[in-house]
């Protein structure tokens, strides 16, 4: 049975209201990473530099991930869209409708089975994605994340490791970013509302694990955010009225429950975590 998505007229970019600033954070490897670059890791070919490997199939290339700088990196653009899908799937229909088009995963008529078991929503029929140059309405969370035509209102800038390791998987030989590598992020938001800034919180793992990159389903990929540090801008102190706390983990667990209250039967969270390693073995 067909959802029906509830679409609405996005927030006004140019009207300075809502809560804008920064959320800086700590990004933790739990298990190795590989967002990967589409080309083998220079590394790896180190010993033709040295003579070695002349013969054909004498050296097994790796692949080699994404660099910033010369290092090992999860580009922004990868963590907003991992993000926004695991919030899109967070989502669960309720009564014919759902606050969540697939944006993401849209175009996919059939997503894997290992990909349907753990975020089962991804069974839901919920239509085509949202499409505002051409009914001008959107749902919740493409209000949020953006739209053809609707610029976003958060960013996620790249996060850069300092750490790699190269391993065997079902991949072959790849490049990773090895468990335990720490990097510091920061997700930037504008004119967001108390519970719009929950959802994005939701999204980003709410402090469990985030899968992300290929081998997410396969015992690899994750990641742990936690809080660091908010801050805000001066125009945000009117959406902050009756909020008694700023301390970083408080402030997060207090947008959260805006976002449940708001979507009181709309959110599952589940384990997804859990899920994953069930279906990797």
């Amino acid at each position: 049975m067909s959802l029906r998505v509830i679409r609405e007229r996005p927030k006004e970019r140019n009207r300075l209201s809502g809560l804008s600033g920064a959320l800086i954070f700590s990004a933790r490897v739990i298990d190795p990473v590989h967002v990967g670059s589409g080309g083998p890791s220079l590394k790896g070919l180190e010993g033709f530099a040295k003579g070695e490997g002349r013969e054909i199939g004498g050296v097994e290339e790796a692949l080699d991930v994404i660099r910033i700088g010369g290092k090992p990196a999860i580009p922004g653009s990868s963590l907003k869209g991992t993000v926004r899908s695991r919030l899109e799937l967070t989502f669960r229909g309720y009564n014919g409708s759902v606050p969540s088009c697939f944006s993401v995963i849209g175009d996919v008529k059939i997503p894997s089975w290992r990909h349907r078991e753990i975020y089962r929503s991804s069974s839901e029929n919920r239509g085509p994605p949202c499409d505002y140059l051409r009914y001008g309405t959107v749902c919740k969370v493409c209000d949020i994340f953006g739209a053809p035509g609707l610029a976003s209102r958060v960013h996620f800038p790249n996060l850069i490791f300092g750490d790699e390791d190269e391993i065997s998987s079902d991949l072959g030989r790849i490049v990773v970013i090895p468990r335990g590598a720490e990097s510091e992020g920061a997700l930037l938001f504008q004119g967001m509302e108390p519970y719009e800034l929950g959802l994005v919180l939701i999204g980003m793992g709410n402090l469990k694990p985030l899968l992300i990159g290929r081998g997410k389903y396969r015992g690899m990929g994750r990641i742990q955010i936690t809080p660091k540090s908010w801050l805000f801008t001066g125009r945000s102190r009117e959406a902050f009225e009756g909020f008694a706390t700023f301390e970083p983990a408080k402030l997060w667990e207090r947008l959260v429950q805006e976002a449940k209250s708001k979507y009181t039967n709309y959110i599952v969270e589940e384990d997804f975590d859990a899920r994953a390693k069930e279906v990797s073995h």
